[in-house]
């Protein structure tokens, strides 16, 4: 009896060692050089250049967007790449889809200083098709907050200097606020806090998108918008001149559908309205025009 496969060329996938540390730092020493002032310190220039992936042969880059639709997106690349279906999973009762995150540690992608032909990320980064994913600000909010508080109902460890921050900052009482209108206005008032402070506590699944992406340094070729990622999907694969895999269009890692409307009172619009603006204004969305929560 026989079966039949189909193997990837060795030369797509990486056959080296993770490089050191030492040579990861060195690929964003011309980063930090031109743009000293676009982060608070060398490490956050650094991790925002790490949270990159690219593919062995560097044809893109794809910066991802905390809850914005990465794993799905992730899933995509792996299928894209590889020619299969992401099947791999890991039982997680809280994350649920965190193998797509493990495309890096199993290096069939990588995350762009680690990749072994890149000696300078900044250049290598502008030399790939990149492009990330966006979000309407106030259903990610509310997402994110609906996220934060699974963590805390699972007792997961996810989050939780967050959770502590949370209370201590903004009043948030983890018995009383968890998943209410008002528990989501306090979350808005602690991101709002963080951001005050500095947002060297913030976390990418909560803080501006425009924080994560950076835009003006990125400078994506394709944004995606997860309300619409088949056109997405569509436009990343004729820019590479590759074949739809429509074995990977499902989006992944979907959180219950709740009702958003007792959420979007007209207080937590105004506060959404002011703590993303710079989002609204980057990427085309409306205040007053709220998609439904995925």
């Amino acid at each position: 009896m026989t079966s039949s496969s189909q193997t990837k060329p060795l030369n797509d996938v990486f056959a080296a060692p993770l490089r050191d540390h030492a040579a990861q730092r060195a690929a964003t020493d011309p980063a930090f050089r031109s743009l000293p002032d676009a982060f608070a310190n060398r490490n956050r220039l650094h991790q925002y250049f790490l949270y990159t992936f690219v593919p062995r042969n560097l044809a893109w880059a794809f910066k991802p967007n905390n809850k914005a639709g990465s794993s799905s997106v992730l899933a995509f690349l792996f299928a894209l790449e590889f020619g299969q279906p992401l099947s791999a999973e890991i039982a997680n009762p809280f994350e649920q889809d965190t193998i797509t995150h493990r495309l890096a540690e199993a290096r069939l992608l990588a995350r762009l200083p680690e990749h072994p032909d890149v000696s300078d990320a900044q250049a290598a980064l502008g030399q790939c098709l990149r492009f990330t994913t966006v979000r309407h600000p106030a259903s990610r909010a509310l997402s994110g907050y609906f996220y934060i508080c699974r963590a805390q109902q699972a007792g997961s460890e996810a989050f939780a200097r967050h959770r502590l921050r949370m209370t201590a900052l903004v009043g948030f009482d983890w018995a009383r606020h968890i998943g209410t209108p008002d528990g989501f206005v306090r979350f808005l008032d602690w991101v709002a806090a963080e951001d005050a402070l500095g947002g060297w506590m913030a976390d990418a699944h909560f803080r501006p998108q425009t924080t994560n992406i950076r835009p003006e340094i990125l400078r994506p070729d394709i944004i995606g918008r997860t309300e619409d990622f088949g056109s997405f999907y569509a436009e990343v694969c004729a820019r590479l001149g590759r074949e739809l895999p429509h074995s990977a269009m499902q989006p992944r890692n979907r959180q219950p559908k709740t009702d958003p409307t007792p959420f979007f009172t007209p207080e937590a619009r105004a506060r959404i309205a002011s703590i993303f603006a710079a989002d609204f204004a980057a990427f085309g969305y409306e205040p007053d025009r709220i998609e439904g929560v995925a």
